[in-house]
């Protein structure tokens, strides 16, 4: 157990609220009953929303992330309810269509000349700024920790050039260059695994992927190979379902035992001692490292990159791009609300916002409305 590396309580946040629970909760509580939040539920993961009801969303996503941190987090005696935080925002910034949304917003900036666009900036941007639960501040005005690892999901990070990164670490007194809490790498982790498992799960489900392609993958196909003797159609399935269980499982108990052994390692005693390391403890080990980059390389190729989802890739930043081109020279055609903003704002950001803040179904609505 390591719960000498545990954030017990939060060192506040920039405006103080009169909560009546531990503030990560609260925090957790205000992300929930945010529109942002629920908007994940009609966004893309991999498939199109409306494709099939048993794919998975960006919300299911995110919720499986969730789990798995705070799985990882009890079993090590850390706080999950910080970890668990951090990960039901990590996502709340993606575009309508997932990152073929994004690819598509970054296609028609780059023909402007105009900044990219970066879906983990804009998921700080969306707890910062744009969220309004309160009339006090705009943002939800989340605890320091929180927007540490949201900030720092992807690492410390070295020489930034962000103009945006660059105002907000000062604000909530992060220093970048450090990495952040144990349970913030454990939410960052968590999020490999659940989409490397629970892609070929929904892989399977689309055909894309059949089971001798899943069987033939690392760590996956290993117990498939151990189980599968010429079974019926429903044994297959049960057989994967077991197996991406199975896979999940073994990534979680790899990540814990390499953190142990990084803790030993780095003679961890203190929580001053893990921040002075100044490492990432979370990750796999070499050997699951190695599977896992070869999982992904066999998963992008055949079905990230496959003809269909190509197509549909190829279809949604079109819409996308259409979207943003016609608000760019059409900036009245803008909610009021919208047009607002960009007195105070460059015209690009706002319409980036709005169209990131769109569901898969608005923006092909939207779409419909103004070009058919």
């Amino acid at each position: 157990m390591l719960k000498f590396l545990r954030i017990e309580k939060s060192k506040g946040r920039i405006y103080k609220e009169n909560n009546k629970i531990d503030d990560f909760q609260h925090d957790a509580m205000k992300i929930i009953y945010s529109s942002n939040f629920r908007k994940l539920e009609y966004k893309t993961q991999v498939f199109f929303n409306n494709a099939n009801d048993y794919y998975r969303t960006r919300l299911t996503h995110t919720l499986e992330v969730a789990q798995i941190c705070k799985m990882i987090c009890s079993i090590l005696g850390l706080n999950g309810g910080l970890s668990e935080v951090i990960s039901l925002i990590h996502d709340i910034g993606h575009t309508p269509f997932g990152h073929s949304g994004e690819d598509g917003l970054n296609e028609i900036l780059s023909k402007y000349k105009l900044p990219n666009f970066n879906h983990n900036i804009q998921s700080i941007r969306v707890v910062d700024l744009l969220s309004k639960m309160s009339d006090d501040f705009c943002g939800l005005n989340l605890t320091y920790e929180v927007m540490d690892g949201l900030i720092k999901h992807n690492g410390a990070i070295q020489n930034n050039e962000n103009n945006y990164l660059n105002h907000i670490a000062p604000k909530y007194n992060i220093d970048l260059s450090v990495e952040s809490s144990l349970e913030a790498q454990i939410s960052s982790i968590s999020d490999d695994i659940a989409y490397i498992n629970h892609d070929i799960e929904d892989g399977y489900r689309s055909r894309l992927l059949s089971f001798d392609d899943i069987a033939s993958l690392p760590i996956i196909g290993d117990f498939i190979q151990k189980e599968y003797n010429n079974k019926s159609i429903d044994s297959k399935k049960m057989i994967l379902k077991e197996a991406i269980n199975i896979s999940r499982q073994f990534m979680i108990d790899d990540v814990i035992k390499n953190i142990y052994e990084k803790i030993q390692k780095y003679q961890i005693h203190s929580l001053e001692d893990f921040f002075a390391a100044n490492q990432n403890f979370a990750t796999f080990s070499e050997d699951v490292s190695s599977k896992k980059l070869a999982l992904k390389k066999i998963i992008f190729d055949n079905l990230y990159k496959s003809s269909e989802l190509s197509i549909t890739a190829f279809k949604m930043k079109n819409v996308v791009k259409d979207l943003f081109e016609f608000y760019l020279f059409n900036e009245n055609c803008l909610p009021n609300d919208w047009q607002d903003k960009i007195k105070n704002c460059e015209k690009y950001l706002v319409i980036c916002d709005f169209i990131a803040g769109m569901t898969d179904r608005y923006a092909l609505h939207l779409h419909e409305r103004i070009f058919h």
